[in-house]
């Protein structure tokens, strides 16, 4: 298994076809997401990526969602340790 931490947009507002100077009207806010994969799925599918991400109840989100009008999602942080060692430290 094997872990990607990442920031979650969630909507909002419904919208299709909608232009990108419009897109962050349908934001309602953001949370995190622990994305899960498996790795040996993927290798045993040739490399095919989704046989590895589809797994029931893999992709955590949460605890707590922040309003989109509370943070501004350029360029904040983002980091996941695994025991207390650090897998990813980076940024949006």
């Amino acid at each position: 298994m094997d872990w990607e931490a990442e920031v979650a947009v969630v909507i909002g507002a419904r919208g299709k076809n909608i232009p990108e100077r419009d897109a962050f009207r349908h934001v309602f806010g953001y949370t995190v997401l622990n994305y899960i994969s498996a790795r040996d799925l993927q290798r045993r599918y040739g490399g095919q990526y989704l046989k590895g991400k589809i797994l029931d109840g893999k992709c955590r989100l949460g605890p707590w969602i922040v309003t989109a009008d509370e943070l501004d999602p350029d360029n904040r942080r983002i980091m996941s340790r695994v025991n207390g060692i650090t897998k990813q430290d980076s940024n949006t």
